[in-house]
């Protein structure tokens, strides 16, 4: 394997790495959202403005909408 071939696995591998931790990010804000709903702590308005602080980060981590891609 090429030094080439090789630096572009470890750029792939790190991207792929980040992109995992940035989709976790976001699935841990919004199942926490619902939790603290299900448990009573926050209020419905509440739980609309936590899902799209959570759809802000996705946004703001560059991950893509499925729903807008399909859409376009």
């Amino acid at each position: 394997m090429s030094k080439t071939t090789e630096d572009m696995s470890r750029v792939e591998m790190l991207t792929m790495h980040f992109d995992l931790h940035d989709s976790k990010t976001v699935c841990r804000m919004f199942l926490d959202a619902c939790r603290r709903y299900d448990q009573g702590r926050i209020d419905q308005s509440q739980m609309v403005q936590a899902c799209m602080l959570a759809a802000d980060e996705a946004e703001n981590l560059g991950l893509r909408d499925p729903l807008k891609e399909w859409d376009s």
